[in-house]
């Protein structure tokens, strides 16, 4: 299923129109493409704002292009890369993994980045230099070979004296303050704590992510820890909507990633953030002072601004059949034998896009047997049987033309046939029902089975259908969320 559209606003640029793009289930207006072969429609790589991806260029995975961003060219991205700023990539670039590249860096040529690394400032990286790990290039550097070793800019916890700014908000929500979860247990928001870290000589030192988390803990507006409330993590799972990387700049802010979820019915939540640092009295002596942004039970000597985030859990998406669809597609394949494809997907008027699916891959799960005595004319006695085989194929869901399956089918003894052909021709979940008949002068045949099967298929926001396939009557087969 697509998750953008291509409107019709356009621009003309470098002599190619460019339209701009918006996303399909929130309808948030995107950047510019010059066509649907730069930015693929699977996965949950984006086009932001005045951002431009032209020519060649191909966006893939979960990659975000924001800010007034270029790609074009032969570039490829893909893994969860961001660029963003005045960034530029083209020529034959490729990058991947987690690479940032933002301000007004380069990177060009046939260079290839992967890893970590980050590149900003006025950096350019050309040539057919190749840089993996965790680098960090910035500045006015011009690069044609890789021979920098990471630098660590992070100082840990215990280096922080105070802190200028204590904050939090909430990533690509209904807006910086707000967003719903569904009480799934799968779905996340993602919350930013922001801060502003000095050391015991006024200092401005940045604090990792990591450290961030392992020390700021989210409290409710009483100051109380949530315990067991939320599942929290620093690492996204797969039904953060939309998922955004902050991009690590050259500046005095430290950022940390809270990813919560949940599968309690809670309403709305005010969400604050605590922690302590060791700092000094008045009298030098060593004390613990707490940074708290909640309203109630704060200590004497805690500092931050009250603060709060509100998340509003909402009940899990409950779905039925008329939420799903179903597309047949039929052809027939040698040897002699009719395909039916059947491919069930969420309804473009649902306001569910298909996001996962958890099938047991090539699984004949049923095989219907009709059997029919015939006696021609001189009285002899013969059996024509015609096979219903139902399959599964795998757990893929998008369209994909140059996809295939084969299957190998034993319908009775010391017959074997193999069938194969395209996969995917439509997006959704895809089932097989094979269709082929022959004649014996005796009954004895494979013993026919029926069942019914049962698949999951996720929303975007990690909702699921859990859907029941049950073979009808006329052999067809039909589908019911149970």
């Amino acid at each position: 299923m697509e998750k953008y559209r291509v409107t019709d606003e356009s621009m003309e640029y470098k002599g190619r129109v460019l339209r701009r793009i918006e996303d399909i289930v929130t309808q948030e207006k995107g950047g510019w493409i010059e066509s649907e072969l730069n930015l693929s429609q699977a996965g949950r790589c984006m086009v932001w704002d005045n951002a431009k991806v032209y020519g060649n260029a191909r966006i893939a995975d979960e990659v975000i292009v924001k800010g007034n961003a270029e790609v074009y060219e032969d570039a490829l991205i893909y893994g969860r890369a961001v660029i963003e700023g005045n960034a530029q990539i083209y020529a034959e670039a490729e990058i991947g993994d987690g690479v940032q590249v933002y301000e007004d860096a380069q990177v060009y040529g046939k260079a290839k980045l992967y890893g970590d690394t980050k590149v900003y400032g006025d950096a350019e990286i050309f040539g057919e230099t190749v840089i993996k790990d965790n680098k960090r290039i910035y500045g006015g550097v011009e690069i044609e070979e890789s021979s920098l070793e990471t630098r660590n800019e992070y100082h840990s916890w215990d280096d922080i004296y105070s802190f200028a700014t204590f904050n939090l908000f909430i990533q690509r929500g209904e807006s910086m303050n707000t967003a719903n979860l569904y009480a799934n247990g799968r779905h996340q928001v993602q919350i930013e704590v922001l801060l502003e870290a000095k050391d015991r000589n006024g200092q401005y030192i940045r604090i990792a992510p990591e450290e961030i988390f392992k020390n700021v803990k989210l409290v409710n507006y009483r100051n109380e820890p949530f315990d067991g409330v939320f599942d929290i993590s620093d690492e996204p799972g797969d039904y953060v909507m939309p998922l955004f990387r902050q991009a690590e700049r050259a500046s005095i802010l430290s950022y940390g990633t809270f990813y919560i979820s949940t599968d309690r019915n809670l309403g709305p939540v005010n969400i604050c953030i605590s922690t302590l640092i060791h700092s000094l009295d008045d009298y030098g002596n060593p004390i613990q002072v707490e940074y708290t942004t909640a309203e109630v039970n704060r200590p004497p000597n805690s500092n931050g601004n009250p603060r709060y985030v509100t998340v509003n859990v909402v009940p899990k998406r409950v779905f039925n059949e008329s939420n799903l669809h179903c597309i047949e597609y039929e052809e027939e394949v040698p040897p002699s034998t009719k395909l039916k494809q059947y491919y069930v997907n969420f309804k473009s008027d649902s306001g569910a896009r298909l996001h996962q699916v958890i099938i047991r891959p090539d699984y004949v799960f049923s095989l219907v047997l009709v059997k029919k005595t015939v006696t021609n004319s001189i009285l002899n006695t013969y059996y024509q049987f015609l096979y219903y085989y139902y399959s599964t194929t795998d757990s893929l869901f998008h369209d994909d033309q140059r996809l295939k399956y084969k299957l190998t089918l034993r319908p009775r003894k010391n017959q074997e046939i193999t069938i194969e052909t395209k996969n995917h021709r439509l997006p959704g979940v895809c089932i097989w029902r094979f269709d082929f008949k022959y004649t014996e002068y005796w009954a004895d045949s494979l013993e026919a089975f029926d069942s019914t099967f049962e698949f999951s298929m996720f929303d975007s926001y990690g909702n699921e259908a859990r859907v029941q396939c049950k073979i009808l009557n006329n052999k067809e087969l039909g589908f019911v969320v149970i």
